[in-house]
């Protein structure tokens, strides 16, 4: 009974594992604002200073003289850490800079903890710990997290105070921690970790994530704090380093206004390049922030700074590809395979970058399907990876992979981002890297490059019902012989030609007619209409082949709908009794109004409304079939 009292009372703790410039300072301040929260600012910063092989950085620093004199022995320190905590206290928040845990010993594992069963001291023993218990130890009896900070946005902000060193970044040391709790971490789970940015961007949703990963209680106090130092935790070094932090009052968004950065020097430039593959690593594992609605019943947005409104009624706007906003967006892992090694990757949305002479930047030379989600399942996926083939194939590309290959990759993706219900999936393929900005595929170097994008877009409910507005372009479809329209290319000028006047006019999307004057598709949906029950969509010679379309079709047939492909004109449009659209995004959208008509009532007409409830449910049953159908 004694040694599970001892493993509870240890486990009271929550160290913070940071790097420098990582509002490490303000998320002490946010614990301590909980009101059941302890905290210690980094406790161990003496014993780092006077114990180490080699002179460590911060000696020529005007503090230095303070932390040594004021600090004590690792052994000291942990036996305050460890007396009895105050009636109020539930938590002991610890901040560590990382690189003070890893002071270069004989034994790699050793950490500043008290050996054996540290509970007995803080029950009052009275002799003296007399050595250091192992890292293994601490890290497997208490909660830890780590928390980093791009590595450029870091070496600006240290640079600012002092020059910095790949050792004061602390990333080596991070990585340290988090693979040696890793291998010792018995039934816990992978240490969490946090990015900064996060933080400051979707503060709520990253701080509940925290608190659910380190099995706490969220408590919205975290979210603010008032301005000022805090005499009673803070580290005697404070006046030089939180001059930002006790101006604040909440993690504050970065500021949208600010003018770009210098270039950085040759060192600090070389330095980035070194901590990149640390952050990488770390970043891979970061947590993924909760999603969190901004509006509140008040009109207040409580730790973060209020989103523009027209930001954030885009989600219930209408369009056909409205969507609300999700923070998770900042944090995914986009799926990338380079061509010229043949590796793929899943780099964080910030890192996912292709070079300026890939072909697709140079010409927009490639294909690219939209694929959705829904309950863990890619709808069609063998359908859209068909025809990105096809239209590879016709612009000679060999993709280097199979489609079999080409739909685990995205699987892959969506499993490493935890992605399970209203994601939507870009997946893009690119001619590969050129030798040299020319058109002819001769100049590529390598294999195509592959990059899948998902996201948590859950398209907008209000458009299902309040339908769209529509105009028509002047923008034709071309002929076969011009660009095939059945391509579904990265060029898309056309397009986004007939997009911008729609843009222009304050409608939804442009409607646009085939060479010879008829209806053929929208820019960037199929459309439809009902005339006396029977349901009419254009002939496939000039629009994309649309994979919902097609569905739509066989679903209406399969209802008893007299369902054609045929050429007609606008003056049916008009007279119509319901219109709608068709696409992957949405599903099936009514239309209320074309070139300022009245499209029948103006509301959602029988069919629609029928053929989106099936929609519905044949994208559940696509589901159930599972993944390998």
């Amino acid at each position: 009974m004694k040694k599970r009292k001892a493993v509870e009372a240890v486990e009271d703790f929550v160290n913070c594992w940071s790097g420098p410039r990582s509002l490490s300072t303000s998320l002490m301040y946010s614990f301590h604002n909980r009101g059941d929260v302890e905290c210690f600012d980094e406790p161990f910063y003496a014993h780092y200073l006077t114990n180490r092989t080699h002179p460590a950085p911060g000696r020529d620093r005007p503090y230095h003289d303070l932390v040594v004199n004021e600090g004590m022995s690792a052994v000291d320190t942990w036996f305050h850490l460890l007396r009895p905590k105050g009636e109020q206290t539930k938590i002991r928040f610890v901040k560590h800079m990382a690189k003070h845990a890893v002071v270069e010993c004989h034994d790699p594992y050793k950490l500043y903890a008290l050996n054996g069963d540290p509970y007995k001291y803080s029950k009052g023993w009275g002799g003296r710990p007399r050595s250091c218990t192992s890292m293994v130890t601490h890290l497997t009896e208490t909660r830890n997290f780590i928390l980093v900070r791009h590595p450029e946005d870091l070496v600006r902000s240290f640079n600012a105070v002092i020059p910095p060193t790949l050792e004061e970044t602390c990333l080596p040391a991070q990585v340290q921690i988090f693979m040696l709790h890793a291998q010792f971490r018995k039934h816990r789970a992978t240490m969490p970790v946090v990015l900064s940015e996060d933080l400051r961007e979707n503060p709520e949703g990253t701080l509940r994530a925290l608190c659910k990963a380190i099995e706490i209680e969220f408590k919205p106090e975290m979210l603010r704090w008032e301005a000022g130092p805090r005499p009673e935790i803070d580290g005697c070094w404070a006046p030089w380093w939180y001059k930002t932090t006790h101006e604040s009052t909440r993690f504050e968004p970065p500021r949208r206004d600010k003018p770009p950065s210098p270039p950085l020097s040759a060192y600090l430039r070389e330095l980035v390049d070194e901590c990149m593959p640390y952050y990488q690593f770390l970043r891979s594992h970061a947590l993924k922030p909760q999603a969190v609605d901004e509006r509140r019943r008040d009109g207040a947005t409580i730790g973060k700074t209020p989103t523009p409104s027209v930001e954030v009624e885009r989600g219930s706007a209408s369009g056909t590809h409205a969507y609300a906003p999700d923070p998770r967006n900042a944090s995914v892992l986009v799926g990338m395979r380079d061509g010229v090694t043949g590796t793929f990757s899943l780099i964080p949305r910030v890192d996912a970058k292709v070079s300026v002479f890939d072909s697709g930047f140079v010409l927009g030379d490639g294909v690219w399907e939209g694929v959705r989600l829904h309950k863990g399942v890619l709808m069609y996926a063998a359908e859209h990876v068909k025809r990105l083939f096809q239209g590879a194939k016709a612009i000679d590309m060999d993709v280097g992979v199979s489609p079999e290959g080409l739909i685990k990759m995205m699987y892959d993706t969506v499993d490493a981002n935890e992605m399970h219900e209203g994601v939507h999936i870009r997946l893009m393929v690119t001619r590969g890297l050129k030798s040299t900005p020319y058109q002819n595929p001769t100049f590529t170097v390598g294999k195509p490059t592959i990059v899948i994008a998902a996201e948590h877009k859950a398209a907008a409910e209000g458009p299902k019902v309040n339908g769209m507005r529509l105009m028509t372009t002047h923008v034709r479809r071309g002929a076969p012989d011009v660009q095939d329209p059945a391509w579904n290319s990265h060029s898309k000028l056309n397009c986004i030609a007939a997009c911008i006047q729609a843009n222009k006019a304050g409608v939804d999307e442009s409607l646009m007619l085939d060479p010879h004057g008829f209806v053929a598709t929208c820019n960037s949906v199929h459309f439809f209409i009902v005339v006396d029950g029977v349901v009419l969509t254009s002939k496939r010679k000039y629009i994309l082949h649309g994979i919902t379309r097609d569905n739509v079709m066989r679903i209406a047939r399969g209802l008893g709908m007299d369902t054609r492909e045929e050429d007609f004109t606008l003056t049916a449009v008009y007279s119509a009794d319901e219109c709608f659209v068709t696409g992957t995004f949405a599903g099936v959208l009514p239309v209320r109004e074309v070139d300022g008509r009245k499209i029948g009532t103006g509301e959602r007409g029988p069919v629609v409304r029928r053929l989106q409830e099936e929609y519905v449910k044949e994208a559940d049953a696509v589901a159930r079939r599972g993944r390998g159908c």
